[in-house]
């Protein structure tokens, strides 16, 4: 959820309107939660025949439609890197007089981000899925990983993590290899910055970290030593695919397949916390779709050996809902309040950026 009940009450104390749609079943945050908080809900997807000068506030993945957007959508948006479908959507926009503020590109004048507690807690939870995976595989190999469920807490994810750990531990199912040996590509970013922040909670009894970040990597891959982690995380920010700057694969087929000979790779697991599977720079080539909360994990298959699990869900905050939608909603809540200021140079960024992205997909589809 993009804003929570605090956070829509304090808005309209500040002298906003905030309408809150019913959760579909889906929502951690209850609907009850924003009645108790003094709000009326609307109809799920009503955000439609909303007027036209309501902003709408989301998440991301509008339904799949061709019908022009007249309304200014706050959200991520996923074109400006020119993914799949990204000229459709502007053109959506575009047709119908709307606007995309897209959450992903509000930066100060430094050209940092201002709001992306998504990113950290897409790391945490990302190391957390990929570490409760690889438990599942040594304590069950013969039961399928077959879906991940969100946690209530943190708490609750830590201590099943901490439980399978001691089980392994205990049965001497995987000795002499405990610690479990994680690299972290990208450790500074802010992806890596959550996935080094449950590493911590974990404890270093149970990890052994690896941290890579460009210093790393820019000799360019595939690179024989992530063979030997058990779990790769991968959190480095892709470059734009239209741009001219290119990533070298971190693994490829031919590093895995030369791998499947005399010599045993640790290597079993890769989360692609980045997650861009249609990018020409995707630096894990050995998969090219999203994997999903109710089908996780794509196994790529590498002869003889044990393939190897990938987990490349693109909605990884989902595991923690609650506490992603608490530590998003405190950071974006005070930039909506100053949305009409034209002292906020943010959402002068923001829609400065989208219409040059809209000029962008007129230009090259005239090309």
């Amino acid at each position: 959820m993009a804003l929570t009940p605090r956070d829509c009450a304090v808005l309209v104390s500040l002298g906003h309107t905030v309408t809150v749609e019913r959760s579909n079943g889906q929502r951690m945050i209850t609907d009850a939660e924003y009645e108790q908080e003094g709000f009326d809900l609307v109809k799920s997807e009503s955000w439609v025949d909303a007027p036209q000068d309501a902003i709408i506030v989301g998440i991301k993945e509008l339904p799949d439609s061709a019908a022009p957007l007249v309304h200014t959508h706050i959200m991520f948006g996923h074109c400006y890197k020119y993914q799949t479908g990204w000229q459709d959507l502007l053109f959506r926009f575009r047709s119908g007089g709307g606007m995309l503020l897209d959450v992903e590109f509000m930066v100060d004048k430094l050209n940092k981000r201002v709001v992306h507690e998504f990113s950290p807690m897409a790391g945490f939870c990302g190391l957390g899925v990929g570490l409760d995976a690889w438990c599942h595989k040594i304590l069950r190999p013969d039961v399928k990983y077959s879906s991940v469920e969100p946690y209530a807490n943190e708490t609750i994810l830590i201590s099943k993590l901490h439980a399978q750990l001691k089980e392994i531990a205990a049965s001497r199912l995987h000795q002499p290899r405990l610690p479990v040996k994680v690299m972290i590509i990208g450790s500074r970013g802010a992806c890596g910055t959550g996935a080094r922040e449950i590493a911590k909670k974990i404890g270093s009894e149970w990890l052994e970290l690896t941290l890579w970040n460009s210093q790393e990597t820019k000799a360019g891959g595939p690179f024989p030593e992530i063979l030997d982690q058990d779990i790769l995380v991968n959190c480095v920010y892709l470059p734009s695919s239209g741009t001219t700057r290119t990533v070298a694969p971190f693994v490829d087929a031919s590093l895995l397949q030369t791998n499947c000979g005399e010599k045993q790779r640790r290597l079993s697991m890769i989360v692609d916390v980045s997650c861009d599977p249609t990018s020409v720079n995707n630096p894990l080539p050995i998969y090219h779709d999203i994997t999903y909360m109710h089908n996780p994990i794509f196994e790529y298959s590498c002869g003889k050996q044990e393939p190897v699990s990938v987990i490349a869900i693109d909605h990884l905050p989902a595991v923690l809902p609650r506490e992603s939608s608490e530590r998003y909603s405190s950071k974006l809540y005070p930039f909506l309040n100053d949305l009409d200021s034209a002292d906020c140079d943010v959402w002068t960024r923001c829609r400065n950026l989208f219409h040059s992205k809209v000029n962008e997909a007129l230009w090259r589809s005239e090309a």
